[in-house]
């Protein structure tokens, strides 16, 4: 699932990114799902790791959008941001809070659709992330987003995942 906040103060925007969130699900047959926040400090107190994008107005109160990303960024780097913007001059300084991009209201399904795209991607590279475990005198692959934790137990590694039972890994 992809999962995509959406912070604008202005409701007919927000409702609008909205619902492009659902048409694009719709076309493209993935599994998405929006949050939206009516400002910066509810998005930042509320925000939980997990996230795939986030589209981003870059004036609104409390705090703008710039801000907020910045405080964004001290917990999550990797996160994509698409700042949303009346002002293209202003999303300029976007890059460097490790913007991904930026769309100029009023935003277009077309552009919107090609930010998710990009989403997409990350998202999936992410998914595809691993490492090989040599198990039993085997190699497994084992997906980063699959692993619970990982603990030693005497001088053996033991990956514990959500799909494949733990085994101890050769060290």
């Amino acid at each position: 699932m992809i999962k995509i906040a959406i912070v604008e103060n202005e409701t007919e925007q927000a409702e609008l990114l909205r619902c492009y969130v659902e048409r694009y699900s719709a076309e493209k047959g993935i599994n998405c799902q929006a949050f939206v926040y009516e400002n910066g400090l509810d998005f930042l107190s509320q925000y939980r790791a997990g996230l795939d994008g986030i589209f981003m107005d870059i004036l609104m109160p409390l705090p703008d959008g710039m801000k907020a990303a910045e405080r964004l960024r001290r917990v999550d780097e990797s996160v994509c941001l698409i700042f949303v913007t009346n002002m293209a001059q202003l999303a300029i300084r976007g890059y460097k809070v490790g913007a991904t991009d930026f769309l100029v209201k009023p935003v277009s399904y077309f552009d919107f659709s090609m930010e998710m795209d990009k989403i997409v991607r990350a998202h999936e590279r992410r998914a595809n992330d691993s490492i090989w475990v040599s198990t039993a005198g085997s190699m497994r692959r084992v997906a980063f987003s699959d692993i619970c934790y990982i603990e030693i137990l005497m001088h053996d590694v033991v990956i514990h995942t959500s799909s494949i039972r733990s085994a101890p890994c050769a060290t």
